[in-house]
């Protein structure tokens, strides 16, 4: 393997979930299956970027009716098992949207920043990632919120590998405006509630370990099979078995 190399929360997830599979996906580049949620969530994101995107005329006040017609305007049809089953993507889309509306609107102002490219580097290793939103608080702090339209977790569960996703997203901001966000956040759509999340040193330096030591792994090839429960959902079963 090559010495220099880029990761991302994305890549580094998949190493940590299934050493093999990062083999296969990142190394091997063998091909994955379109998968609804993705598109399902794909949509979504667009629709948010443009209502807090503080550069379009959208923020001065955004309607509802303008969002739902962003919904078809921005909608990934691939992926889903049918027609009926992709209009009932596209319904709950939008019932999704009219809930987080109703909840967000009164309070509504632009972000300071959508999709914000973050890069950074720790001993060599270049990391890269993007931050949903960006949100400046009074005193001049910023709230990172990443969205999530999965079905979301609880404070009960959360592992060190959700944790992970945020401590990137702070470290790349805070390597690019060299100072820390105060808040970190998960926005859980379908729940229709936010979750902060509170991250210390020993997160921080937990992050920069895991990272050195799974960038460590890739490099001295170490794609061992990993078990688990999303073994059957995996797009490289059958080479796996192989």
């Amino acid at each position: 393997m090559e010495k220099n190399i880029s990761l991302s929360y994305s890549k580094i997830g998949t190493f940590l979930e299934c050493p093999k599979k990062y083999y296969f996906q990142y190394v091997l580049k063998l091909p994955t299956k379109p998968k609804y949620y993705y598109s399902f969530g794909e949509t979504i994101h667009k629709v948010l970027e443009d209502m807090y995107n503080p550069s379009k005329s959208l923020n001065k006040l955004p309607r509802l009716s303008e969002l739902l017609l962003l919904v078809d305007e921005y909608w990934i049809g691939t992926g889903f098992w049918n027609e009926e089953h992709e209009e009932e993507a596209k319904s709950e889309a939008k019932e999704l949207l009219r809930d987080f509306y109703k909840k967000n609107i009164f309070a509504f102002k632009p972000a300071f920043s959508v999709e914000e490219k973050i890069y950074f580097n720790i001993c060599g290793i270049n990391i890269a990632g993007k931050i949903d939103r960006i949100d400046k608080l009074p005193g001049n702090e910023f709230e990172i919120i990443d969205y999530k339209t999965g079905n979301g977790i609880s404070t009960s569960n959360i592992n060190f590998i959700d944790r992970l996703q945020l401590i990137i997203y702070s470290l790349g901001f805070k390597a690019k405006y060299s100072f820390r966000a105060k808040l970190t956040s998960w926005y859980f759509l379908k729940k229709n509630e936010k979750l902060t999340i509170e991250l210390n040193e020993e997160d921080f330096l937990k992050g920069e370990e895991t990272i050195k030591e799974v960038s460590k792994r890739i490099i001295d090839s170490s794609f061992e099979r990993k078990e688990n429960e999303f073994c059957q959902y995996c797009d490289f079963i059958e080479a796996c078995q192989e």
